[in-house]
């Protein structure tokens, strides 16, 4: 695809200026000592998930977070952010290229399930586990590369992705899912 057709899902290392207001979405404590997005609940088609919010890491998006929101055309996601739970961006239509954080190990089950317009995805050095069905339905999804610290692959993680033309299996995976 050609560089300005392309809308994408950024990575960056620090607090945007232009973050999206901490009231457009809706959070709570974690496990893991920081934030974790539960829903987005603002209208913008860029959004910037931030960072920080009430002085701890923005770690996790939460199951369903942004599912089924048409509006969003872009989201970059924080440095700080280390799980995409299941469903979190299930059925997010004009979603179209996704770079994930350099901190992520875990996809969640149809995370990116149904995202019709996606294109293509980075997916970090970091990244361990990809649940079931996590980019099913992704039908304009074209190549993947792997990182070589993948270990599981969920079944159907890639089914109904009819446009995939390359992708690239690490030799670590140990766990492996049927269609994957």
């Amino acid at each position: 695809p050609m560089l300005s057709q392309v809308v994408s899902v950024h990575l960056y290392d620090e607090e945007l200026p232009n973050a999206s207001p901490i009231s457009d979405f809706k959070y709570r404590n974690n496990y893991y000592g920081g934030k974790t997005i539960t829903e987005y609940i603002g209208s913008d088609k860029n959004v910037v998930v931030p960072s920080v919010i009430d002085g701890k890491p923005v770690s996790e998006i939460l199951g369903g977070a942004f599912s089924g929101n048409e509006n969003i055309e872009s989201v970059y996601l924080p440095d700080t952010l280390y799980r995409i739970n299941s469903s979190s961006f299930k059925l997010c239509g004009n979603l179209k290229s996704v770079r994930l954080p350099s901190g992520v190990s875990y996809i969640g089950t149809e995370a990116f399930y149904l995202c019709k317009r996606l294109t293509e995805i980075t997916l970090p050095s970091t990244l361990t586990e990809i649940e079931s069905r996590a980019f099913k339905g992704c039908a304009a999804l074209k190549d993947i590369k792997l990182p070589e610290t993948l270990t599981s692959i969920g079944e159907e993680a890639f089914a109904d992705c009819h446009s995939l033309e390359y992708i690239e299996i690490p030799p670590n995976i140990t766990d492996w899912g049927y269609f994957a």
